[in-house]
């Protein structure tokens, strides 16, 4: 996967490398936590980004027609959520809303079950 990124503020670059290179020390060091990164769309942050040479695309949903199995990653809205951080001080809790988090191991899982119920019913189309 090759992923660029263009038209970005200077501060912007820097934070998306430092996440970036977060990311290999985490997978590096076999620890796991949540990072994120803040995208301004009603100030400054208007990146341009190619994935493979093409605009970026939300997860698809996959069909199966396997009852009891809906064949959805998840639904969009369910990567919406509404999360408690403290202040600088450490002494008090406030409420984020609209917070996007994206566990990919929620994709993998659905994934592994579609393997399996193919393997065990026999390819469906997608």
């Amino acid at each position: 996967m090759k992923i660029e990124i263009d038209n970005l503020t200077e501060a912007q670059a820097i934070a998306l490398e430092d996440m970036l290179a977060t990311w290999l020390w985490l997978g590096g060091n076999g620890a796991s936590r949540w990072t994120a990164f803040y995208a301004d769309g009603d100030g400054n942050f208007r990146p341009k980004i190619t994935v493979d040479g093409r605009k970026p695309e939300k997860a698809k949903v996959i069909e199966t027609g396997f009852p009891g199995f809906n064949g959805v990653f998840a639904d969009y809205e369910d990567f919406w959520r509404t999360i408690k951080v403290k202040n600088k001080d450490g002494d008090e809790w406030r409420d984020v809303h609209e917070v996007y988090l994206m566990d990919f191991d929620t994709i993998a899982w659905k994934l592994y079950e579609l393997k399996n119920k193919m393997q065990t019913h026999g390819n469906l189309t997608k």
